[in-house]
């Protein structure tokens, strides 16, 4: 990979963990409760441990570290939020009305996350200093 390559990671990295630090602070709060809301009939402990997907996951895809797991972890709950929530709430993919619901913003949360699987954490992450990112750089790619 490039060094232009890895800053873009590091970009994509930082945009989905900010955003999902924000998500999940408010839900690792109420671990178990947080979401009798939006999916009644959710076990508390599914609901914990999406509430840590959502925040430890977004602080260790922005670190760069354990990237592809916290990565897929965050792609699985963004499926369940598109499929399960969303569309049976009468969810589009683009709303035309403001304030209408849309699941455009978890389906590109879904794309950064499946970038960062296929492609690794890139240069600017702990997972490149311990080897725990996944794939790795080629020799020839090196320079």
């Amino acid at each position: 990979m490039t060094q232009l390559s890895d800053f873009a990671l590091l970009v994509l990295r930082l945009a989905l963990g900010a955003a999902f630090i924000v998500h999940g602070y408010p839900k690792i709060l109420h671990p178990a409760s947080w979401a009798a809301h939006v999916m009644p009939g959710l076990p508390p402990w599914l609901a914990a441990i999406a509430a840590f997907v959502e925040f430890g996951g977004g602080i260790a895809v922005a670190a760069g570290f354990l990237t592809p797991l916290f990565a897929f972890l965050i792609a699985c709950n963004m499926v369940v939020a598109i499929l399960f929530v969303l569309v049976p709430h009468g969810a589009v993919y683009v709303s035309s009305a403001p304030g209408a619901p849309s699941y455009e913003l978890p389906l590109a949360y879904l794309a950064i996350s499946l970038a960062l699987i296929l492609l690794g954490p890139g240069a600017f992450a702990i997972d490149a200093r311990t080897g725990g990112g996944g794939r790795k750089r080629s020799r020839r790619n090196k320079h």
